[in-house]
């Protein structure tokens, strides 16, 4: 079974998500609160998940490559 840092690490290997989709993902997995809140202070601590902000500039840079925006 893995532990919630692995799950973490399994999720943002596919793609990057933000804290609350993390979060809820992880309840669904039946993860305590208290597991989900130290495994996304850890990811955050080791620049696995970016700010809000950071995210917002990347997919407006990605969506004007694409010509979408």
């Amino acid at each position: 079974l893995m532990n919630v840092r692995e799950k973490i690490v399994y999720y943002l290997s596919r793609r990057n998500h933000s804290e609350k989709e993390l979060a809820q993902k992880l309840r669904l997995k039946k993860y305590s609160s208290s597991e989900i809140q130290e495994g996304i202070k850890w990811a955050i601590s080791i620049g696995y998940i970016t700010p809000p902000d950071q995210t917002s500039e990347a997919m407006a840079r990605s969506l004007h490559r694409k010509n979408k925006g």
